[in-house]
């Protein structure tokens, strides 16, 4: 396995994993508190999520589109599928999930169930595109 592909399937996985749990464990614990539980709650995991996720769905994109560079055919298809449903998940984040978070952490929110609700969606979307972005990788590495 070349150095491209190594990167790729660490960032893009690692990226995935990280929404993953999101996804699966804290959703279902956030919907199961109250508002002030959640607030506190989400705003210390987001804290985390903020400075780690950007930068590893940045390393899935810049390595992904590395190994598309490296690769011929298919294999190139497939990553830069790949790197474009990254990058996608990048810009998506930064205007309108975090801006959204932003807002549910500051408490003024006017319709707290209603923007709760949009933000799980958005994150499922969110965590099913990275995970078909990886599957594309994988397949493309192989």
């Amino acid at each position: 396995m070349n150095g491209w592909a190594a990167a790729m399937l660490a960032s893009g996985g690692l990226f995935s994993v990280n929404v993953g749990y999101f996804a699966l464990i804290r959703i279902p614990v956030w919907r199961s508190m109250s508002w002030p539980e959640f607030q506190a709650d989400f705003a210390r995991w987001l804290r985390r999520a903020d400075i780690l996720q950007p930068l590893l769905v940045t390393a899935a994109v810049v390595s992904t589109v590395g190994f598309g560079l490296a690769s011929e055919g298919a294999a190139r298809t497939l990553a830069f599928t790949a790197a474009g449903g990254f990058l996608l998940i990048l810009l998506a984040s930064g205007t309108t999930m975090v801006p959204l978070q932003r807002r549910l952490v500051a408490g003024r929110v006017v319709d707290v169930e209603r923007m709760r609700v949009r933000w799980y969606r958005g994150h499922l979307v969110r965590t099913a595109v990275a995970v078909t972005c990886l599957g594309l990788a994988i397949a493309a590495a192989i």
